[in-house]
């Protein structure tokens, strides 16, 4: 096996990416509207950062980061990875379910994801991936998931998905509460409060992670004026968006885009 191997399948058959690595880099902050799958084969110890929960990863942990969920890991160290990211519709009508961010000591997860190690080099990987991400999302409904027959966080993330689709939609727009709210069909006291359970932080909070993480894209995807990425990702000004991203990046944003560690992984 190879130190690095990347499939990108993303298409109307293969709605996911698959990535191995045995030396993966720092991953910085970023949340996006697909399902990551972070599987550890093997490691020496290091924080994963997923949804504002610390977890000192073991071996054979899987970490789940949800849809809008922020994750993150500084320093990977000596660790042998799989990344799976999968788009939500290949959950069907289960799309609204939350799963637990830890799945730890699992017996079918790790018989899958060793199936997938196999499986990488294949000429039907696509094929067998596929198949191993269903049974991942089977593993997770059944005992790694919250129930929503009893009104549980799944149901209030159903409750909220539309707020988080029409945040990601309108970055660039005066992104109040109460708007939200009202997207939510709630009022604006409990959907703060259903906000804050769900995604760990409250709307101001999650809105501009959001903002930095679609700039963070921009300026590694684009040759965009700085000042026009501040713009068109909500901020006011030149001068604020580059004091919240240094704030939040530790680097300006003009350096993030020179940066070759703004990879998420490298070769």
């Amino acid at each position: 096996m190879r130190e690095y191997e990347e499939k990108n399948t993303y298409n109307e058959q293969f709605p996911f990416n698959a990535l191995y690595s045995n030396k993966p880099k720092r991953m910085n902050a970023h949340k996006h509207r697909q399902i990551e799958f972070m599987f550890f084969y093997e490691t020496d110890g290091c924080e994963y950062v997923c949804n504002n929960k610390h977890i000192q990863v073991r071996k054979n942990d899987l970490i789940v980061s949800n849809p809008g969920e922020v994750h993150e890991c500084d320093d990977f160290g000596q660790c042998t990875v799989c990344c799976i990211v999968a788009e939500q519709k290949m959950l069907g009508e289960f799309g609204y379910l939350i799963f637990d961010n830890l799945v730890r000591n699992d017996k079918r997860i790790i018989n899958i994801f060793e199936k997938l190690r196999t499986a990488f080099g294949k000429k039907t990987f696509n094929l067998i991936c596929a198949g191993c991400i269903y049974d991942i999302f089977s593993v997770l409904t059944e005992g790694h998931s919250d129930d929503f027959e009893k009104g549980g966080p799944s149901h209030l993330y159903k409750s909220v998905k539309d707020s988080l689709i029409y945040i990601e939609n309108n970055l660039a727009d005066n992104l109040r509460t109460d708007i939200l709210a009202e997207v939510s069909h709630m009022s604006v006291s409990r959907f703060h409060h259903i906000f804050k359970d769900i995604t760990g932080t409250t709307p101001s909070e999650y809105i501009e992670k959001a903002r930095i993480s679609r700039a963070m894209s921009l300026l590694s995807s684009t040759d965009a004026e700085i000042c026009e990425i501040a713009f068109n990702c909500g901020f006011s000004d030149h001068s604020y968006f580059s004091k919240r991203f240094k704030k939040r990046m530790g680097i300006t944003p003009a350096d993030y885009r020179k940066s070759a560690s703004a990879l998420r992984f490298e070769e």
